[in-house]
Order: structure tokens, then C-alpha cells, then sequence
């Protein structure tokens, strides 16, 4: 069986990939799913020190984490594709490449925002960085 990570932001994007993972699974494919979402802890806390606690904040984080999720795991319940779903913090690329290994995952689907290779130098771009170190094949989707 096929062991996907599929890195999920609510993105327009990243239901793409979803959507070519049920294509994968209607063609034959025995599958399952993992959903992963990566919050990143925010860059300069001591900004809202005071304005709001950790624990609201882990706890908005996670919110915001299960409705990036909730789209993408109600399009595979939909399609009888098995998955399960995961919240994350941390750095996304990094994660992303630590959640595929330590899942045994086959193969990485992720979705791109389509951007150009001066955009991607000047900003970067978390599937370009997965995408060149992951351990595992990625699959990159328009």
C-alpha cells in the first residue's frame, strides 16, 4: 500500500494535490493518506506578549491548523480514501521532511503557488526546498 504525505494549508493549492491523490486511489492505486498541517510559531512573540498568552495562542495555532485540514479530509471521506491528519509547529519544509520519514511515507504530494525562480530566490518556497532534500520522491502539482 501506497503511504502518501500530503502537506495541507487550505490552499486552493494543496486541495490540488488532494485531488490528485483521489485520482491515484479511483485509478487503482491501493493508498492512504497522510494529512499534515505546519503552523509555525510565530516569528517575534515578544510583539504580542501581554496581548495574548501561549496557551491562546497554541490554541488559535490549532484551529487554524484543523480548518486547513477540514476541506482536504472531507474530499477523501468523500472519496472513501483512507488518511489521517496531522497538526504540527515548526519550520514547514523542515517538518514536512521530518513528518515523510518518520511516517514511512512513499511519496510526497504537495501543491506550489506556481511562482517564478526569482520569486522562489527571493522568498523562497517551502515545496522547492522539500522538493530538492526530501528523502523520499515528491510530486509537485499546479
Amino acid at each position: 500500500m501506497l503511504n502518501i504525505l500530503i502537506p495541507v494549508d487550505g490552499s486552493d493549492n494543496a486541495l490540488r494535490a488532494v485531488d490528485y491523490a483521489i485520482k491515484l486511489a479511483a485509478g487503482g492505486k491501493p493508498l492512504t493518506v497522510r494529512l499534515l498541517n505546519v503552523q509555525q510559531p510565530m516569528l517575534y512573540p515578544s510583539l504580542v506578549e501581554g496581548l495574548i498568552n501561549t496557551q491562546s495562542m497554541q490554541a488559535m495555532l490549532q484551529e487554524q491548523g484543523e480548518a486547513a485540514i477540514a476541506v482536504a479530509a472531507d474530499k477523501l471521506t468523500e472519496a472513501h480514501v483512507p488518511f489521517s491528519q496531522k497538526i504540527v509547529f515548526g519550520k514547514p519544509a523542515t517538518v514536512i521532511r521530518e513528518q515523510a520519514n518518520r511516517a514511512d511515507c512513499h511519496r510526497v504530494i504537495m501543491g506550489t503557488r506556481g511562482s517564478g525562480t526569482l520569486q522562489r530566490f527571493v522568498f523562497g518556497s517551502v515545496a522547492y526546498s522539500v522538493a530538492s532534500s526530501a528523502g523520499v520522491p515528491v510530486t509537485l502539482i499546479k
